[in-house]
């Protein structure tokens, strides 16, 4: 009988679109759902619709019951975090390829700009200075 309740549930928490802090309220609606299901052991799914309504009415009933403007505000929010992300990212791998070109830039430097000096061999005995 469980799984009924979990489908329930599930449906539910489809139906409110992952937009809204529903655990508070899933979770108050799983107690009423097995309290149910306690009560009358060999009920359906079909006979939760009933009882408690589809899922898609009761998401809509809790949905109308938050604020209006606050499911709006957070898809706003969840879009401007995303693009602040891959912003964020773009700005990382800009960063790493500017310092692995310099870096590579170096090496190809320091190879074109090595110097082999030639043995010199001083004779003290002489005077240079004189």
């Amino acid at each position: 009988m469980c799984h009924i309740t979990d489908k329930y549930l599930n449906n539910v928490q489809k139906a409110l679109h992952h937009l809204i802090p529903d655990e508070p309220y899933l979770s108050d609606l799983r107690s009423n759902l097995e309290e149910y299901v306690q009560q009358f052991p060999d009920c359906t799914y079909e006979d939760l619709v009933s009882q408690f309504g589809s899922p898609e009415n009761v998401a809509q009933d809790f949905i109308d019951t938050i604020k209006p403007d606050s499911i709006p505000h957070r898809v706003k929010r969840k879009k401007r975090n995303m693009l602040f992300l891959i912003i964020l990212l773009g700005i990382i791998i800009f960063l790493l390829l500017f310092v692995y070109t310099l870096s590579i830039n170096r090496i190809v430097r320091s190879e074109s700009e090595t110097y082999i000096y030639a043995p010199v061999s001083v004779d003290e005995s002489e005077d240079i200075l004189n």
